[in-house]
């Protein structure tokens, strides 16, 4: 996955600063659904888990080192549910 621009850097063009760059990361997601029947009753199921690499967010600059910006853990989540419809 490629890095993005946020916001350019700001000043003329003879003395810019660097530009905001975001590393987006790569993340991984686990999705599960599965419909079946109960005693003639449709039920649901269903099994999410993000983020699974816990990939972090980032934002930089880069004049020479990398100077973060915004830098924070964006979390994994997990979420089961049963669902049954009337």
């Amino acid at each position: 996955v490629s890095e993005r621009i946020s916001a350019r850097g700001a000043g003329s063009a003879g003395n810019r600063e660097p530009d905001y760059i975001q590393d987006p990361g790569i993340f991984i997601d686990f999705v599960y659904r599965k419909d079946f029947e109960v005693g003639g009753r449709d039920m649901g199921f269903a099994l999410e888990l993000r983020n699974l690499l816990n990939t972090d967010f980032d934002e930089f600059q880069e004049l020479g080192n990398k100077i973060l910006i915004n830098n924070y853990e964006l979390g994994s989540s997990a979420s089961v549910s049963l669902t049954a419809r009337f």
